[in-house]
């Protein structure tokens, strides 16, 4: 399935971006997101980001971001970077 990742994850996102990562999770395959694109993140999504990541280590399950630049920014800005490497 393939979700459409807009170049702002603001608050407006935040709903369906929850429901895209639980699709992500529900699938039998690879848990990848593709967030690439993404130009600047509100922190309701990087905190999904962030619960997704926690998720996928509590449950032994893989779990990939390709992040932009921006995105890494970010987290780095916010402490989380280390996280995600």
């Amino acid at each position: 399935m393939t979700f459409e990742i807009p170049e702002n994850l603001d608050i407006s996102y935040a709903a369906a971006f929850k429901k895209h990562i639980l699709t992500v999770f529900s699938d039998q395959g690879e848990s990848k997101l593709d967030l690439s694109k993404v130009e600047r993140s509100g922190l309701s999504c990087v905190q999904l980001l962030y619960a997704a990541k926690k998720h996928s280590e509590a449950n032994e399950v893989d779990f990939e971001c390709n992040f932009s630049d921006q995105v890494w920014s970010i987290l780095d800005d916010l402490g989380l970077k280390k996280y995600f490497i």
